[in-house]
Parts: structure tokens; sequence; C-alpha cells
């Protein structure tokens, strides 16, 4: 299956994980509950894009990451994804600061 290509953080703070509700406008997979993440660009790393997106959608500075599993999905909207999962160890946002 081809595909594009997509990077998921997972965040862990006191036993519990970080998930989003995506909003019902969303034009792919509208108001399911997901993991953190986004597309690769053009160019640019699956780590780069894990930073990248963390940063965008989260205003968390990731410092540290550990591979976990690919897996494949396929979007609503008919989009082939090949989606990387990172468990987050280290990272450090207004709230607070973390490492695993």
């Amino acid at each position: 299956m081809q595909g594009v290509d997509v990077v998921v953080g997972i965040i862990f703070h006191e036993r519990k994980f970080l998930a989003e509700k995506r909003k019902k406008s969303d034009k792919i997979d509208p108001g399911i509950v997901s993991l953190p993440g986004g597309h690769v660009e053009l160019g640019e790393t699956r780590k780069a894009a894990l930073i990248r997106e963390m940063r965008e959608e989260l205003s968390v500075e990731v410092k540290n990451t550990r591979f976990i599993q690919k897996s494949r999905w396929l979007a609503s909207n008919g989009e082939k994804q090949n989606v990387y999962y990172y468990l987050i160890l280290d990272y450090r946002s207004e709230e607070h600061t973390s490492e695993l």
C-alpha cells in the first residue's frame, strides 16, 4: 500500500496519555478521537515532522523520542497513510516538563 507518511506522538503524564478529539468540521476523520500528530512534508524527516507538529498543535517542545511502531490507516477521505508512532520520552511545554 502506497500512501503518505504521518507521525503520531504519544505523551504520558501521571499515568494518562494525551488524546485529541477532531473537530466535526475537519475534512479528514471529523469527530474521531486520536493521538496528536500530522503529515510529513516533502523533504522533511519523520522526526522533524513530529517535532514541528507537536510544536504547532500543542506548543510542546519535543526533546527525546523512541520509535514504537508503524501501521497503516485509511482516512475517511480515502487517503492511505503510513502512520509512525513515537513515544515522547522528554518534552517541555508551558504547563510542565516531563521525562520518562
